[in-house]
C-alpha cells in the first residue's frame, strides 16, 4: 500500500469549462452509497504510514451531458456537498484531456476520471461507476476476475484502454467488477445504476 501516489496526482489535463450545479437528487444518491462504502473502509483515507490522511475512492453517475463524479481529494471528507462534485462533459483519451464544470473553479474531478469516462463510452447502458480501495479484495480477486495489466498506472488513458479491452475480451460485462492490476488495492465496479454497481461490488466482498 505504501507505493500509492497521492490522491489527486493527475496524469491528464483537467480543463474547467465554467460554473455548473449538480442536481441535489444525484448528489444525495451518490452520498448514500458513498456512506455505505466508507463504513466498509472502501472509501476514506489512509490512517498510517507515509500516506496517512490521504484520501481514496470515488463514485460517479451518468447525467444528461456526461457524468457527475466526486472531486479529487475528497476521500477523507465524511459527507460531501454539491461543491465537492464535478460534471464531466467531455473526455479525450487521445489528447489526455477532461472538460468539466463545477460550482467552483478551484475544484477538480477525481484523478480516476479517465477510467470512469471510458466505461461510460464503451457501453451506453452503464449508468454508474464505483472505484474503491481494499487490499483484501484486491488480492483475492487478482487474476481470478478481469484484471488490468500490472504495467498500467491509474488515471491514465492506458488504464481506460485496458478496461475497454477487458470489456471486449473478458467476462467483465457479466461480472461488473474489475481489478486494477497496476493500481494497488484498486477495484472498480459498474452497473445500470448505483444500486447495481454497489450490489455487484458488495457481492464479491461478501456483504449485501
Amino acid at each position: 500500500m505504501g507505493t500509492q501516489p497521492r490522491e489527486g496526482y493527475f496524469k491528464f489535463t483537467a480543463l474547467f469549462a465554467g460554473i455548473g450545479h449538480a442536481d441535489p437528487a444525484d448528489v444525495a444518491a451518490l452520498n448514500r452509497w458513498r456512506t455505505r462504502l466508507r463504513a466498509l473502509d472502501m472509501i476514506g483515507a489512509y490512517r498510517e504510514g507515509v500516506l496517512a490522511g490521504v484520501g481514496f475512492g470515488n463514485l460517479s453517475i451518468r447525467i444528461s451531458d456526461g457524468f457527475l463524479i466526486t472531486a479529487t481529494r475528497t476521500g477523507q471528507v465524511a459527507e460531501l456537498t454539491a461543491r465537492e462534485y464535478c460534471m464531466v462533459s467531455h473526455c479525450d483519451l487521445e489528447r489526455n484531456q477532461v472538460l468539466y464544470r463545477a460550482e467552483e473553479g478551484s475544484v477538480s474531478p477525481s484523478a480516476e476520471c479517465m477510467t470512469h469516462a471510458v466505461l461510460y463510452q464503451v457501453d451506453c447502458g452503464i449508468g454508474a461507476v464505483i472505484h474503491v480501495h481494499h487490499a483484501g479484495l484486491w488480492n483475492r480477486l487478482m487474476d481470478r476476475w478481469p484484471t488490468t495489466s500490472r504495467s498500467v498506472e491509474y488515471g491514465t488513458p492506458q488504464m481506460g484502454y485496458e478496461l475497454a479491452r477487458l470489456y471486449r475480451e473478458s467476462d467483465l460485462l457479466r461480472l461488473k467488477v474489475a481489478v486494477m492490476g497496476g493500481h494497488e488495492d484498486g477495484v472498480i465496479a459498474f452497473g445500470r445504476d448505483l444500486d447495481e454497481a454497489g450490489a455487484s461490488l458488495l457481492d464479491v466482498y461478501g456483504v449485501r
